[in-house]
């Protein structure tokens, strides 16, 4: 069987581009949707603010960075504090959304049949996010390991049996 892993082939980090993201999703929940919100620091606060607008359009060219998924709806826009810090019971507003915060990029199992579709279909730039460029090796079924400096990732197979204990 021939076995593929995805990795960041650039210093930066591993990413999904908003799209990308998306689109796994959508394959590992069928029939669920899930909202896409814009954020952006709100500057002129006393306190440490983000607005959060639903994209209703095309993503394509929105940043990861300024990009969160979320598995409820919550609203065209919405203003939510941070509470870094702060002990403090949590708005209803604030535990709906930490309650339907969706992440994708942390954990991922590279190796995952889903994950190498939705960067095949997109291709390696579109899937890639804002720190990375994803690519994909194909290691049959080699045991791997994802070396990484600076997020930069190589995939190492072939080491001997004894690495692995």
């Amino acid at each position: 069987m021939k076995r593929k892993v995805a990795y960041n082939a650039c210093y930066g980090g591993f990413g999904l581009s908003p799209i990308a993201q998306v689109k796994l999703y959508e394959l590992k929940n069928p029939g669920k949707k899930v909202y896409v919100y814009k954020s952006e620091y709100l500057h002129d606060s006393d306190c440490f603010e983000q607005r959060y607008t639903r994209q209703d359009g095309d993503i394509s060219g929105l940043r990861s960075f300024s990009v969160t998924l979320l598995s409820e709806d919550l609203g065209s826009e919405f203003v939510k504090a941070s509470t870094f810090g702060k002990d403090h019971e949590p708005t209803e507003l604030e535990q709906k959304f930490e309650d339907s915060y969706v992440c994708l990029d942390w954990e991922l199992d590279r190796t995952d049949p889903d994950l190498i579709k939705v960067i095949e279909e997109l291709g390696t730039e579109a899937a890639s996010g804002d720190c990375s460029s994803i690519a994909i090796a194909d290691i049959g079924e080699s045991k791997y390991h994802i070396d990484e400096y600076d997020g930069w990732e190589t995939v190492i197979t072939g080491l001997p049996d004894d690495y692995w204990l």
